[in-house]
């Protein structure tokens, strides 16, 4: 049972506790056992036992019933929810599914036209905004569909060098094109001694990384500096991604790993909204926690901690 319930238990049980403390008192003659009340002699020490037993049970059995309701509440509460997170989850499927072909269509016919057009600077202009805004919504169905498959997908556990996982996220996060300038710095604590393993899933963890060091190279410009730093405390590993870029506003900070949400002074850049929800949810499944710290035209810093070892 819950400390609350043992609480108002204790509260119900007062009245007996007390009828038990007057007739200890009664028993020592500290009061007069018998009174007169009218034409009746009335026993304090049976009814004072009476009444607390009595009063003592009402509210015992008024206690437990609360509780019983307060539990089908919580269960039936408990179901919705998980009602409600299948529904999403076979929403989002339906939404990927059915937007995967007319998209990739759109696509490839852009192409197509935009061959044909060659020659036109304002015609294929237009065509590349176009082709950017569908492979931008692409993105965010992709992205919607792989943050509600986190939830019902079984996680790999296995123990990971966090060196190995952030060379490989930096590795994909440099892959596109325009990103080869960009300095990205790497220390990982080896002295006093090197840090322990992550236990948890290689692909899921390296998928938030990245997202995170993407981020950082996409509001910082090509030619940024990043600093990813590797140490560990007394709560697990922390792992830091630090940028020179835009930064966030306080009022966009509280609000940014909320699923489609976009900060006021990100919305010049493509992205679905969904990155740092991905991070924070991937996160979560290995029982760590993240912390954002921002300042606006100075820079970010996304602390991410992971505990090593996992109960």
């Amino acid at each position: 049972m819950s400390k609350s319930l043992w609480h108002r238990l204790g509260l119900a049980l007062f009245p007996l506790f007390l009828g038990i403390f007057l007739a200890a008192l009664i028993k020592a003659n500290v009061i007069e056992n018998f009174v007169v009340l009218g034409s009746f002699q009335v026993e304090l020490l049976a009814l004072c036992l009476l009444i607390g037993v009595v009063t003592s049970a009402c509210f015992v059995i008024m206690v437990l019933t609360q509780n019983k309701k307060k539990s089908n509440w919580d269960r039936e509460i408990a179901q919705e929810r998980e009602l409600q997170s299948l529904e999403k989850q076979r929403f989002l499927q339906r939404l990927d599914h059915e937007m995967k072909n007319p998209l990739t269509t759109i696509r490839l016919g852009l192409t197509n036209l935009q061959e044909s057009l060659v020659g036109d600077p304002d015609e294929t202009e237009t065509l590349n905004r176009i082709r950017n805004q569908a492979l931008r919504l692409q993105t965010l169905v992709e992205d919607m569909r792989r943050l509600a498959d986190l939830d019902e997908a079984s996680m790999e556990s296995e123990d990971n060098r966090i060196a190995d996982i952030l060379e490989e996220a930096v590795t994909q996060a440099k892959c596109f094109p325009g990103r080869e300038q960009a300095t990205i710095q790497v220390t990982v604590q080896e002295v006093p001694w090197p840090l322990a393993s992550v236990r948890g899933d290689r692909d899921l963890l390296i998928l938030a990384f990245r997202n995170l060091i993407e981020n950082a190279l996409k509001f910082s410009g090509s030619s940024c500096r990043i600093e990813i730093r590797a140490t560990e405390d007394k709560y697990g590993i922390l792992v830091e991604v630090a940028d020179k870029g835009r930064g966030i506003s306080s009022e966009d900070l509280e609000f940014v790993c909320i699923e489609l949400y976009r900060g006021k002074n990100a919305q010049d850049q493509p992205g679905s909204g969904l990155g740092l929800a991905l991070v924070q949810r991937i996160v979560a499944l290995h029982h760590g926690r993240i912390e954002i710290n921002s300042r606006l035209a100075e820079g970010t810093v996304v602390r991410v901690l992971l505990p090593t070892k996992v109960n």
